[in-house]
């Protein structure tokens, strides 16, 4: 897991990324072999969410990337983890229903683009 920092963010927001993103392969079924996340502090006191959060995870050759915005770096983080668990989610159920499409029909059972039995 590789955490890169950029502007304004401390030790312990760097240590809470990696493990609450090191923590998201249990969401698939997939050996995740790599993870990249950035965090970016912006100090612009004008700015709304000035916290950014960018991730990026290899599973088994397939990239799933997030980007997030937020008021605080902790958020941020939070926000990240969330929305990489669901498109891990999305990703392990679509792999997983392209699989049982792919499978034999059953006896009996008739799919789209079959020829007809009679």
């Amino acid at each position: 897991m590789a955490v890169t920092t950029r502007g304004a963010v401390s030790a312990a927001e760097r240590r809470s990324a990696g493990e609450r993103i090191g923590a998201l392969d249990s969401a698939v079924p997939d050996p995740i072999l790599a993870a990249r996340v950035t965090l970016r502090g912006e100090r612009n006191p004008s700015l709304e969410r000035p916290a950014h959060a960018e991730g990026e995870l290899d599973v088994n050759g397939r990239v799933i990337r997030a980007g997030v915005a937020a008021p605080t770096m902790t958020q941020a983080i939070s926000e990240l983890a969330a929305v990489l668990e669901r498109r891990l989610r999305d990703f392990g159920e679509r792999r997983e229903r392209l699989q049982r499409m792919s499978s034999q029909p059953q006896a009996g059972e008739w799919r789209h683009g079959m020829l007809s039995s009679d």
